[in-house]
């Protein structure tokens, strides 16, 4: 080791909890922040788990939609799909009741809404024709087109998007003239991406560019280019966050509020290596949080409005789509691929797996790249049981080494640390469902160095 002088020891509190995860270690308050949500009493808190909706149904397909119906006098119905299939959930036997056997094969997302007191959902698979269901009788939409990859219900239309071409019926009605339908840039060679509303206005979303279709009836329509200088790249739709729309720009997720875009909290999500890359945009927004899954890592990230940063949830399932139903709180609801539904944000468990949490702090160096530093002592204030503590340390331009300070342990807890000298340190706390922090402080004698490190 270079010879040093000593000083005294001093705490260092590592954490900013309220700031998140950013994803990129050179910017990031919190370097690992995985399964923990910020709770309003300023506690980092292991997040809520999920709870089994109804049996899996039978075969283990891929869930391809979850809608929340409300026919108007009635009760909200729960309904699924999948490739051929219409269900609806039964309360009383917890079991996915199969409404109706459409047949075909389906692979990608339904698009779900409701129109007319009914129930309507297409796929974008060019044999699948659009389809309505009333509550008793399901049946193909006459004279729809085959291969709605978008649908939107506005000024008491419904609006279908095929290709560049955007389909839509008669006001108040079923009936879709042989003529009702516009192409939107047909000559760019770029399908809609999306439909959205803005200013009561649709707002037509390809890759690269956006449009917007004025008129409250076929007879006034007009269509404007707006931009195309940004669009949503994704094959999912854009994300409604109820005042403004999430689109998938640069493999990240942007937000539009009817001007330029704009990046959402931190920079968790991009091109550079120690980012997250999005390459579809499967997510929803419950009034407080905008959850998107990433698929090749088999995350959640979790957007919150309230704290303006992200998290990252590791789940025991793999997501295919989310659902908003009104009939139970919390309302988010996730189908897998293997036939499962689940309701997420409660119980401390997922589905009787163990959630494991764990938070890292950025890398410290005390803002002194020539100080020796070593972490005599750490303190963690917070509670839970099961608590593992590491020392995570760096010596000039080595690779990190851990250390553990032990596990099994009950916050709060204070560790004394074995010999250890760095350039920079960090502490990382992993647990269990009643994993709950407040603070992190590390006990650091600094050394001025007297010669440089290798």
């Amino acid at each position: 080791m270079p010879q040093a002088t000593a000083k005294r020891d001093v705490p260092v509190r590592l954490q900013d909890f309220s700031k998140g995860y950013s994803g990129d270690p050179t910017q990031a308050e919190l370097e690992v922040a995985d399964n923990v949500e910020m709770g309003r009493d300023g506690w980092m808190k292991c997040r809520r788990g999920y709870v089994a909706v109804g049996a899996q149904i039978t075969g283990a397909p891929a869930i391809l939609g979850l809608f929340d119906y409300l026919k108007v006098g009635q009760d909200r119905r729960s309904m699924l799909l999948h490739s051929g299939n219409l269900r609806q959930y039964n309360s009383t036997t917890a079991v996915w009741d199969l409404k109706s056997a459409f047949g075909g094969t389906q692979t990608a997302l339904f698009r779900m809404t409701s129109y007319q007191d009914e129930f309507a959902y297409a796929n974008r698979v060019n044999t699948f024709t659009p389809r309505r269901y009333d509550g008793t009788t399901d049946q193909a939409i006459s004279g729809a087109p085959a291969g709605v990859a978008h649908m939107l219900v506005a000024h008491n239309t419904l609006f279908m998007a095929v290709d560049s071409r955007l389909w839509f019926t008669d006001a108040a009605t079923w009936n879709i003239p042989s003529t009702n339908w516009i192409d939107v840039a047909p000559n760019n060679a770029e399908i809609i991406s999306g439909l959205t509303l803005s200013g009561g206005n649709v707002v037509i979303w390809k890759r690269g560019a956006q449009y917007m279709l004025f008129g409250r009836d076929p007879s006034s329509f007009v269509l404007q280019p707006v931009t195309t200088q940004f669009g949503n790249e994704a094959d999912e739709p854009p994300v409604d966050m109820q005042n403004a729309v999430v689109v998938l720009h640069r493999r990240a997720p942007w937000i539009w509020t009817g001007g330029q875009l704009a990046r959402i909290g931190r920079e968790v999500f991009g091109s550079g290596s120690l980012q997250v890359s999005l390459s579809d945009l499967v997510g929803i927004y419950d009034g407080e949080m905008l959850m998107l899954w990433q698929a090749t890592q088999a995350k959640i990230y979790v957007y919150s409005e309230l704290y303006k940063h992200w998290r990252r949830y590791s789940i025991a399932h793999t997501v295919s789509c989310f659902g908003f139903f009104r009939t139970l709180n919390p309302p988010v609801y996730i189908g897998t691929t293997d036939g499962k539904v689940f309701q997420f944000g409660t119980g401390t468990t997922d589905d009787s797996t163990a959630i494991a949490a764990a938070v890292q702090p950025e890398d410290q160096d005390l803002g002194q790249e020539d100080l020796i530093k070593e972490v005599r002592e750490v303190f963690v204030e917070g509670k839970g049981t099961s608590v593992s503590v590491d020392l995570i340390t760096t010596y000039g331009n080595g690779s990190a080494v851990t250390t553990s300070l032990g596990t099994n342990l009950t916050l709060p807890v204070r560790r004394a640390c074995p010999p250890n000298y760095n350039t920079k340190f960090s502490v990382k706390v992993s647990g269990k469902h009643d994993l709950e922090l407040i603070a992190i402080v590390a006990y650091v004698r600094a050394h001025r160095l007297r010669q440089q490190w290798g």
